[in-house]
This record gives C-alpha cells, sequence and structure tokens, in this order.
C-alpha cells in the first residue's frame, strides 16, 4: 500500500510544484569518491542529480578537493539554468582520514555565508549557514547544515564513538539561535532507533531538537519491515569495486534530520509531509542489489543502473517549501503564466489566482495526501481569482489538478 500511495504522489506532483516556492535537499555518500571503480563515475552522478535536481546537494565520502570540481563541473553542469557552487573544500582535521564532507547549492538561491569544521574524536562535521535570496530583505531566513560521517560497525564501542561524535555536535548547538532552522545530515551508521546518538538528537533538553522527518522506530538493521528506508547497500557483493559494502539493501545508516522549526507552520520553511524519500528505493529489494530486475516500481532499471555503479549507498531526499519569494533564479522564471494559490497554510477558502490567458472552463481535482480525490469541481468563470470552500477537509497536506494546467500540480496545507 505504501508504494502505490507514493506513486500517485510522484504522479500528482512530477510537474513544478507552484503552491509556494519549493527548495529540495539531498544528501549522498559517495563511496570515496573519485577513488574506485568505476573509474569515471561524474556521467552516473549527473543522471542522478539531473533527476533529483536539488537546490542543496549534502556529500560524504569525498576524498578530495579535485573530487569536488569534478562533480561540481562535469555532474552538476546537467542544467545550464542552474548556477551551482561549492563550500570551500578543507581536508579533515578530527584524524588522519582522507574522507571528507562538504556541501554544493544553487547560487541563486542559497548565499553561503561562513563554514566552520567542528573536530570530534574520529571525523569532522562541516556546519554551513546559508541565507535564502529573497526579496524579504529586512526579513532574511537563515539555514545552518551540518554533515557528518559517524563512526561505522556494530558493538559497543562503535556505538560510543558515534554518541560523542553526536555530543559535540549538541553541545555546539547553545550557539544557534534557538528558532534557527536546522538540518544534521549524513551517514549515520545507525542500526536501530534506540542507538544513543541517535536518542540524543531527539532529546527535548537539547538547546536544538531533531526530528526524523520519516518517523520510522525500530530496528531498522537486517529488517524488511524497513525495505522502503534502506539506503544501504546497493550490492549484493563488491567484487570489481574492490571495496564496499555487500549483501544487498539491509541498511538505514543515511538521514537528514531537521530542527523542530521545520514543523511549526512557520510559512518561512517548512518540512513538506511526506517528502523524504530514499531515493532509488522501490521498497522490494531487500537483500538484494539495487537493480535487480525484480525491484521494479516507481524507480526505472535505468535510475537504478546508475545508482548501483555510483555508490553502495542511496541518496536521502526531501522537500521544503517557503513563502519568500526567490530572486535571480530560473527555476522560477514562469510563475506569473502559472495558477497560484494566494495564501498557504489555507484555512476555510483555498484561493487560486489563474493567469490572464487561461481557459475560463475547467476542472479542478483535490486529492488528500494518499492520493485519494476528496474534492471534484466544474468551474466557469472570468475572474481571475476563484475560491473553493475547503472547511469540510480535515488538517493536512493536498494537491490540486487543474484540467487546463494537466501537468501544473500544486499543493497546500490545509490548516
Amino acid at each position: 500500500m505504501r508504494k502505490l500511495h507514493l506513486f500517485i504522489l510522484v504522479f500528482l506532483f512530477s510537474g513544478f510544484a507552484i503552491a509556494q516556492e519549493q527548495l529540495k535537499v539531498a544528501f549522498y555518500n559517495l563511496f570515496e569518491y573519485p577513488r574506485y571503480l568505476p573509474t569515471n563515475r561524474a556521467p552516473y552522478l549527473k543522471n542522478i542529480l539531473s533527476d533529483i535536481d536539488p537546490d542543496l546537494f549534502l556529500v560524504c565520502e569525498l576524498l578530495s578537493e579535485e573530487g569536488a570540481d569534478d562533480i561540481l563541473y562535469n555532474a552538476m553542469n546537467y542544467d545550464p539554468n542552474r548556477n551551482f557552487a561549492r563550500a570551500p573544500y578543507v581536508s579533515n582535521q578530527s584524524s588522519n582520514s582522507d574522507m571528507q564532507q562538504l556541501l554544493f547549492y544553487d547560487s541563486d538561491i542559497w548565499e553561503l555565508l561562513s563554514t566552520e569544521l567542528l573536530t570530534t574524536n574520529y571525523r569532522d562535521i562541516n556546519k554551513y549557514k546559508l541565507r535564502l535570496i529573497t526579496e524579504e530583505e529586512n526579513d532574511p531566513t537563515y539555514v545552518y547544515a551540518f554533515i557528518t560521517h559517524l563512526k561505522s560497525s556494530d558493538g559497543r564501542a562503535n556505538r560510543l564513538i558515534r554518541l560523542e561524535m553526536v555530543e559535540a555536535l549538541t553541545e555546539h548547538l547553545q550557539y544557534i539561535e534557538p528558532d534557527a532552522f536546522v538540518m544534521f545530515a549524513g551517514d549515520f551508521n545507525l542500526y536501530s532507533s534506540t542507538e544513543e546518538s541517535y536518542q540524543e538528537l531527539l532529546n527535548e533538553e537539547n538547546d536544538i531538537v531533531f526530528v526524523d522527518p520519516i518517523n520510522s522506530l525500530g530496528d531498522w538493521h537486517d529488517n524488511e519491515d524497513f525495505a522502503y528506508l534502506h539506503t544501504q547497500a546497493t550490492r549484493l557483493s563488491n567484487a570489481g569495486f574492490t571495496t564496499g559494502a555487500s549483501g544487498g539493501m539491509d541498511d538505514r545508516f543515511d538521514f537528514i534530520m531537521l530542527s523542530e522549526s521545520f514543523f511549526e507552520n512557520n510559512p518561512k520553511l517548512e518540512y513538506i509531509e511526506d517528502s523524504y524519500v530514499a531515493y532509488g528505493n522501490n521498497g522490494n529489494c531487500f537483500k538484494k542489489d539495487i537493480n535487480d530486475p525484480s525491484c521494479d516500481g516507481e524507480y526505472s532499471l535505468e535510475t537504478r543502473d546508475w545508482l548501483y555503479w555510483m555508490s553502495d549507498h542511496l541518496p536521502v531526499v526531501l522537500e521544503l517549501q517557503t513563502n519568500q519569494n526567490l530572486l535571480n533564479t530560473t527555476k522560477h522564471e514562469n510563475l506569473e503564466q502559472q495558477p497560484k494559490i494566494l495564501s498557504n497554510p489555507v484555512e476555510n477558502v483555498l484561493q487560486i489566482r489563474m493567469p490572464e490567458l487561461a481557459n475560463n472552463h475547467f476542472t479542478i481535482n483535490i486529492y488528500n495526501s494518499i492520493g485519494k480525490s476528496v474534492i471534484k469541481q466544474s468551474v466557469e468563470s472570468n475572474n481571475s481569482v476563484f475560491d473553493i470552500p475547503i472547511e469540510h477537509l480535515s488538517s493536512g497536506l493536498y494537491f490540486i489538478q487543474l484540467s487546463n494546467y494537466p501537468n501544473q500540480p500544486i499543493k497546500f496545507i490545509k490548516k
């Protein structure tokens, strides 16, 4: 059933979402990029990024500045309308590990204000402060992005190293504004939601409390009930790859955690409900290669082939939305020619503004978050704005499909 719901959501929102500005965040463990086979992985990564189309791209297991430039110039050049940049690359300061984290971003949407390294007993935690580039200069929206790669392997000693690394982050949070928008992404190497480091992130006594957007508690390791969440290992065998994880898809190691501020109905920046996915995971690939032909579903065999050759992990992706007006971005340049919701979230009456040249006779369909039609209504009006009463709808996320704009679904939130 979950697969069906996800398919419906993707179908409804396969076009450009225009209810508010949509922002996509992706994290990816790059598998010691660019060291391991295949020799040139940039084309695989380019295909993956072109499909995800992230506004923020957070990575770990990056080995060099040359690798960072290879990604920027040979993988993130998939769209001439996107202007990606990267944070400065600094070698790991916490140990002699050559694996490092880094942030890539669309410089038309984000301004990188500062970078910092938090040293731990094992690897660095990278800290980045960003600002959304918007028309609201007197009301800026700041985001802090932390990226990590926690200690791998099971056992008490390794769990405690992971906990010490996370505590270095949670202790640092006292220096950040309590209501700040904070994300913490990385390869956490967690086997269960009961692990000490995971519980530390959720600790209500912290200066900033994190939320796991997918909120699926349990023993994730080697548990088919969580097959839809697993991000490692994309390969049954590492033969031909020199090294890397093997055994097939059976671990949820990769995360994007968000501060509570993303869930407090602040229209400046909000998490879009149900948008968190393990990209490429059709939910039916437990203990298999990610490109096993039997793992069919939303993600095509071609996409899963890219992922198989690129890394022993899958990316994780989520979406945010903001009511701020972004500047200098061709990504959103055609908004005036598209239908638009005038106020979002919506309380009792949904108001939609239509472009001047829009057909004045059309059908509106509204679907809930699991793809069930809850309103279907014919509209015939010469007005540029029309109203749809929705006071009877429950609170939550909804999708609008207009018959005269079949490829432009709109999201809104009912209060």
